[in-house]
């Protein structure tokens, strides 16, 4: 994706579908613009060995043009 389609994501919880098969749902912190990726805290990820630094306290950063899709999750209240 091109980091303008994933601009309108930041604060929000979202299932990704990345480049390499990972699918994960992610809380997307920021959006850099400059650098053209997302920083994230990974919630859910069907490849958890991606993440070999994982804690509760980590954030991961995710380039744009390795996100095939994203879909925000909607809570129902």
């Amino acid at each position: 994706m091109q980091i303008g389609e994933v601009r309108n994501l930041q604060n929000k919880t979202v299932v990704l579908q990345l480049t390499d098969g990972e699918m994960a749902i992610v809380k997307v912190n920021s959006v850099d613009v400059q650098y053209e990726d997302i920083m994230v805290d990974v919630l859910e990820t069907n490849m958890p060995g991606a993440y070999p630094q994982f804690r509760q306290d980590s954030c991961f950063t995710i380039r744009a043009a390795d996100i095939l899709s994203a879909s925000e999750i909607l809570r129902v209240v």
